[in-house]
C-alpha cells in the first residue's frame, strides 16, 4: 500500500468459468532502453527463459491450443450422470512484491488460516503455490523477475539477499514477524502426469500432513511473504498466465500442478493497477510518452498502466464508471488484440476458460474461480467504487487517479482490469476485498466459503 508523504474459448466463459506510498523503484528511475529480465529469481523452480512464450496460449496471437490437459485421469462428462465434485483445491496466489507491500504481505500471512482451516476441515486436499507481479519492465532492469515461477524459498532467505529493503529502509520485519524457519524443505511426491517421486515446488496437504516440513500455517507464513524488491510496474494477470502456462508445460519443474479434479483459486494480492505489457510495444515506458502523466516528465510513473488500460465516462473530476479498454500505442482504442500496449483481457479470460472446459471435459464439476484482495474500499460492493481524479497533484501524476481506498497510514490504486477479470467468475460473488483492511481474516474467510458454496 502507498504510504502517505472477447472471449472465444467458451459459451459464457464456460458457464462462468465452470459456475462457479512511495514513489517504487523503476518508476522515476533513469531513463532504460534495456530489455525486461527473464530470470526467475533466485529461488525459482522454472527455466529463465520460459516467460510468455510457453504454455495455455500463442503468445503471438492469442488463440488456445488444441490437445490442452490440466492433469488427471480422464474423464466422460456425456454419459448422462451429473459429473463428480471436486474434492481437492489447486490454489494459486499472485503477490505484489514491489517495495510498497511490506505489510500487506505480512498481513495476508497472519490471517491465512481464514482461508486453508475451513478447507481443510471440509475435507479437501490443497495443493498450493506462490508466484508474484513481477514478470519484467523495461523499467526494471536490476529486478530478477518471477515471470510466474513458483517461489518456495522462506521470506528469512530473503533478507540476506537484501530482498526486504527498500530505498534504504529495512523492511523485514515483515516476513519476520509470521516466519518462524529459515528454510523449508519438501518431500517427494508423484503427479497424475509423474509417477517418479521428486520434491514439487507447491504444498500439497491433505488433512494434517503435507509434503513440507512444517505445518501449514508455519509454510505459508514463510511462503507468502516475497519481499518488496520487485518491479513497481505490477503485471498480476501476466503473472497468472505465465504461472498456469508453466503449470500446463511437459518438462516444467511446475508442470503436473493443476487437476482436473480440483477446484482452481487465484488469488490476486496488490495494491496497484494492473501493467501487464505487451513487450512489441515496450517504447511505453521508454520513448513513447502518449501514456505519461506529462511529456516533460523524466520517467514514466505507474500512471502509465491507468492512462494506457482505462477509460472513464462523465468527469473531469469525478467520473460516472471506468472500464478496461484496449488501446493502441498512439493512445486510441482498439479492437485489434495485437496492437494493445497491454495484453488485452481476452488473453486471460481464454486462458481461464481453457481450464475450465478442459475440466468440463474430464468429467469434472471443478470450478476456476478468481479472487482479488486490492484497491477497492472497505465493505466493497456495497461500498461502491469511486473513480475520480486526486486532489494532490503528485498523487495524479503518479498514478493517474485518485486512490481507490485509503486508510490512515496509506492507499491503494483501483483495481479495474483485475475487477473485471474477477467479475467473470461469478460463484465468487463480489470477489474483491480491499486491501486497506486492518487485517485480511473476514476476506480470507469469505473466498473460502464462496469456494464451498456457503
Amino acid at each position: 500500500m502507498h504510504r502517505i508523504s472477447r472471449l472465444a474459448v467458451s459459451s459464457s466463459l464456460v458457464l462462468a468459468l465452470a459456475a462457479g506510498c512511495a514513489v517504487k523503484a523503476g518508476e522515476l528511475g533513469e531513463l532504460t532502453q534495456g530489455s525486461p529480465g527473464t530470470g526467475t529469481g533466485a529461488d525459482s523452480s522454472g527455466d529463465a527463459d520460459t516467460g510468455a512464450d510457453t504454455g495455455i496460449l500463442d503468445p503471438t496471437n492469442g488463440e488456445a491450443t488444441e490437445g490442452s490437459s490440466t492433469g488427471g485421469a480422464p474423464g466422460d462428462s456425456t454419459t448422462g450422470g451429473p459429473p463428480p465434485s471436486a474434492d481437492g483445491v489447486d490454489i494459486l496466489f499472485v503477490i505484489d512484491n514491489s517495495g510498497s507491500m511490506a505489510e500487506e504481505q505480512q498481513r495476508l500471512a497472519a490471517a491465512i488460516t481464514a482461508l486453508v482451516d475451513p478447507l481443510i476441515a471440509a475435507g479437501r486436499d490443497l495443493r498450493i503455490a506462490v508466484t508474484t507481479t513481477d514478470v519484467g519492465n523495461p523499467r526494471c532492469p536490476a529486478t530478477t523477475p518471477e515471470s510466474g515461477a513458483f517461489q518456495t524459498a522462506s521470506c528469512r532467505a530473503r533478507v540476506a539477499d537484501g530482498e526486504w529493503t527498500y530505498l534504504d529502509e529495512d523492511l523485514s520485519a515483515a516476513c519476520l514477524g509470521v516466519c518462524s524457519k529459515d528454510s523449508l524443505v519438501f518431500s517427494p511426491t508423484t503427479t497424475a502426469e509423474d509417477p517418479d517421486p521428486k520434491p514439487r515446488p507447491w504444498i500439497e496437504w491433505d488433512g494434517a500432513t503435507g509434503n513440507v516440513d512444517a505445518s501449514l500455517a508455519q509454510a505459508l507464513g514463510c511462503m507468502l511473504p516475497q519481499g518488496v524488491a520487485g518491479c513497481g510496474f505490477e503485471a498480476p494477470l501476466e503473472g497468472v498466465y505465465r504461472a498456469l502456462a508453466r503449470a500446463q508445460t511437459p518438462g516444467d519443474p511446475q508442470f503436473g500442478f493443476l487437476r482436473d479434479s480440483a477446484d482452481l483459486l487465484i488469488v490476486i494480492v496488490s495494491d496497484e493497477a494492473d501493467c501487464s505489457s505487451n513487450p512489441d510495444f515496450a517504447d511505453i515506458f521508454t520513448t513513447n510518452k502518449v501514456f505519461w502523466s506529462s511529456p516533460d516528465d523524466p520517467a514514466p510513473t505507474s500512471a502509465v498502466c491507468w492512462h494506457a488500460g482505462a477509460q472513464c465516462t462523465g468527469g473531469p473530476g469525478t467520473y460516472d464508471d471506468c472500464v478496461a479498454v484496449d488501446r493502441d500505442d498512439a493512445g486510441a482504442i482498439t479492437a485489434d488484440p495485437t496492437q494493445a500496449v497491454l495484453q488485452p483481457l481476452a488473453r486471460y479470460q481464454e486462458a481461464l476458460a481453457t481450464i475450465a472446459a478442459d475440466k468440463l471435459a474430464a468429467g469434472s464439476a471443478a470450478t476456476v474461480r478468481v479472487a482479488a484482495i486490492s484497491g477497492v474500499p472497505v465493505g466493497y460492493p456495497q461500498v461502491p467504487q469511486v473513480f475520480a481524479d486526486s486532489a494532490d497533484p503528485d498523487t495524479q501524476q503518479l498514478y493517474g487517479i485518485a486512490p481507490g481506498c485509503v486508510t490512515e497510514s496509506g492507499f491503494a490504486v483501483p483495481p479495474l482490469r483485475i475487477r473485471e477479470l474477477v467479475e467473470q467468475s461469478a460463484p465468487l460473488g463480489a470477489g474483491l476485498f480491499s486491501i486497506c483492511e486492518e487485517n485480511f481474516q473476514s476476506s480470507l474467510a469469505a473466498i473460502s466459503g464462496a469456494l464451498m458454496g456457503e
